[in-house]
């Protein structure tokens, strides 16, 4: 297959051109807050991209669980921030019925969106590697890599996301052929000076240095593991919101290749 690493504008039109599937990689944190999530038993979560429009999803549903952040630390008013280690039991389980979630956060939820026109979308990072490329390696068609980067500044160089998009693609083995720049560099790099050192890669990234200054280290190290989950966030569908905007709802697919 035809692996490609594209920016969220340029790689949300291309995986909607092609009708190919995308992956959305926020190594840092959103891709693996979400599949703990559902690793940890959450039905569906549906990504938003305003803090308005979440708390609307509130009010139409109130046992509806809100998790986000805005500037890396959680949203006044939320129930959890973005974090893989509190996205699990005791603080997300519920004996009663599935959770169901609304996120947002300052850029993961805009890449979501951005490539909804996908064919198929999952959310992967290293904490997915093995079971996103046990899935890929399901599927027909090219691979768009979409690496979450910085919202306000798409050129910028998001070193985290690139490695976690070369370890997704040297996953996939002999069957991946990087076929433009960015995937050729992401599994350059990845090989160069992420394999076997990942946790102290991403600590010392721009963005590893200031969650750890905000009090998230563990978050970081927990981020930079390989194949702690088994469930791969995947697009379901898109909704119409009442605000006259869009929600992306995702769900778990579980994968046997670990």
């Amino acid at each position: 297959m035809k692996v490609f690493v594209h920016g969220p504008q340029a790689g949300g039109r291309l995986v909607a051109e092609k009708q190919c599937t995308a992956v959305i990689v926020d190594a840092l944190r959103a891709s693996a807050t979400i599949a703990s999530l559902f690793e940890h038993g959450v039905a569906e979560v549906l990504v938003v991209e305003h803090t308005a429009q979440a708390f609307a999803q509130k009010r139409r549903h109130p046992g509806a669980v809100l998790v986000g952040e805005r500037g890396g630390v959680m949203i006044e008013g939320f129930d959890l921030g973005n974090s893989p280690l509190t996205a699990q039991p005791p603080v997300i389980a519920r004996a009663d019925k599935p959770v169901r979630v609304v996120f947002t956060s300052s850029n993961c939820s805009r890449c979501c969106l951005l490539a909804a026109g996908a064919g198929c979308m999952y959310l992967g990072s290293t904490v997915t590697a093995s079971a996103v490329a046990g899935l890929l390696g399901q599927a027909n068609g090219d691979v768009v890599f979409i690496p979450a980067g910085a919202a306000e500044d798409e050129a910028r160089l998001v070193l985290e996301d690139y490695l976690a998009c070369g370890v997704l693609i040297d996953k996939l083995g002999p069957a991946a052929d990087p076929a433009n720049d960015g995937a050729v560099a992401a599994l350059a790099l990845y090989r160069a000076l992420g394999a076997g050192r990942l946790g102290e890669r991403f600590a010392a990234t721009d963005n590893g240095r200031r969650l750890t200054a905000l009090g998230f280290g563990r978050d970081v190290r927990l981020a930079a593991q390989l194949d702690l989950y088994s469930t791969v966030p995947r697009h379901a569908e898109v909704i119409d919101l009442p605000d006259g905007g869009r929600g992306v709802v995702l769900v778990g697919e579980r994968s046997s290749f670990r």
